[in-house]
């Protein structure tokens, strides 16, 4: 199997790589959509680098909200099964870490209840926030090495990954 060459890396991308990334949920924020039917939680996610070294990315912050995240495991976990030669080790890691992804997020099943209170949202949005904690340790920790990276299901997952973030 030849190897294949991931596609030309962002800094973000390659402090994943090189396990060089931290992430966390700062904060969050209540929106209502339509006319106040419906109540969304933005999750506000520092990124930075664990290490300052030359070529590092620059910290941000990004606002993303749970179904974000939400489709965000379920692109993972469809690539790699569809990509994932099952004979191959680097794909089956691969697709050990897009399940991980996708079973962590939907620990959280999204609730359509008639009437909440602001209590409900805010304690919902503060479990949903551990989550996203666990999930993005668990991709910063577990991305794998570029030593790893011989398979086209490690190049779509990379691509989605830089994409998201």
């Amino acid at each position: 199997m030849s190897k294949i060459k991931l596609p030309v890396a962002s800094s973000f991308l390659l402090g994943l790589t090189n396990h060089n990334v931290e992430a966390s949920v700062v904060d969050f924020d209540h929106y209502r959509l339509h006319g106040g039917i419906l109540v969304e939680t933005d999750y506000i996610i520092s990124v930075n680098p664990k290490k300052p070294i030359d070529g590092a990315f620059e910290s941000f912050k990004i606002s993303k909200t749970y179904s974000a995240f939400r489709s965000l495991g379920t692109k993972l976990a469809e690539v790699t099964e569809k990509e994932a030669d099952f004979k191959s080790k680097d794909s089956m890691t691969m697709l050990q870490f897009a399940q991980s992804v996708d079973h962590l997020i939907e620990t959280q099943k999204a609730n359509y209840l008639g009437k909440v209170n602001y209590n409900y949202v805010k304690s919902l949005a503060k479990r949903r926030a551990q989550v996203l904690n666990d999930t993005l340790e668990t991709i910063y920790q577990n991305f794998p090495r570029p030593v790893e990276a011989r398979t086209s299901s490690v190049r779509a997952v990379s691509q989605i990954l830089d994409n998201f973030f």
